[in-house]
């Protein structure tokens, strides 16, 4: 009687979520669009953090490479140099992985996966497709998962994990101006500049007040029995209405305009100078 053999996938806890900042998308972008005549993909490493089972990722290394048939060459020696040398300015963050781009995997990369993970324990593969299928950039991360037959490891398997962008606040006032100018050039046809100091401070008032308008046209239809609440959007409300300060309108509006006015005289500071230095130019220009 012939012995049945058993294939085992060796899973466990591992990374459950990857958090993306923006700026290494834009990092790996510019690095595809700067490619070699003929290279069909890029790779890179990437760095960041590792905090429990999630996985931050911060920044990106673009790492040179040579893809053939059925091999793949990477630059060893530049990625320990480059990921030492990142390591002097930014101390917290290692090697958690690496990128390519496309949209599928292949062969070669279970062998660069193999290489990213002498430097960490369970590396993170993040595809990102540059096709732009149905005008969608899609991002997606990998983790690989050991592939064995009668206790005998035979190799390994990729296993897709939930991927998030996660921007920094600044990183996110950035974001917003880039889609905003994206947004006017489609409408209008030209091209916008950076608001101004007063025209984001208007800007975000509005998106204040349309947040609460929406916030409370929420709670009135939870109050009325319109539609059922939910607990966990109640303690959000609550905690963020505890960490509004206890201010009387004649205190806020002083604040605010004092404010207003501090913003005012920046700009008023800032077009000035401006204006002499076009003055000075044109002087120059001139004798």
């Amino acid at each position: 009687m012939a012995t049945s053999q058993q294939v085992f996938l060796t899973t466990g806890p591992g990374v459950v979520l990857v958090h993306v900042h923006p700026g290494v998308v834009f990092t790996i972008l510019d690095h595809f669009v700067r490619r070699n005549d003929g290279q069909e993909r890029v790779i890179g490493a990437l760095l960041g953090t590792v905090v429990e089972n999630v996985v931050e990722v911060k920044n990106c290394l673009p790492v040179p490479h040579k893809d053939t048939v059925d091999m793949v060459f990477v630059d060893q020696e530049f990625v320990k140099d480059a990921s030492s040398l990142h390591s002097r300015v930014y101390t917290k963050e290692v090697i958690v992985g690496w990128y390519s781009t496309g949209s599928t995997i292949n062969e070669s990369s279970a062998l660069v996966h193999d290489f990213f993970g002498r430097e960490v324990a369970q590396p993170v593969h993040m595809l990102v497709d540059t096709s732009m299928t149905n005008d969608k950039l899609d991002i997606k991360t990998y983790v690989s998962t050991a592939l064995s037959v009668d206790d005998k490891a035979i190799g390994s398997t990729f296993r897709e994990v939930a991927c998030v962008q996660w921007p920094t606040e600044a990183e996110r006032v950035g974001v917003d101006i880039m889609i905003r100018s994206q947004q006017l050039v489609g409408s209008e046809g030209r091209e916008t500049n950076i608001m101004t100091d007063l025209e984001s401070l208007e800007h975000a008032l509005r998106n204040v007040l349309e947040n609460i308008e929406v916030v409370s046209k929420y709670v009135d239809k939870v109050v009325t029995g319109e539609i059922v609440g939910d607990k966990g959007i109640g303690r959000f409300l609550a905690d963020t209405v505890a960490c509004m300060p206890k201010l009387d309108p004649e205190s806020f509006d002083k604040a605010f305009n004092s404010s207003l006015q501090d913003m005012l005289l920046v700009a008023y500071l800032s077009n000035l100078a401006r204006a002499q230095l076009a003055i000075m130019e044109r002087l120059q220009v001139a004798t």
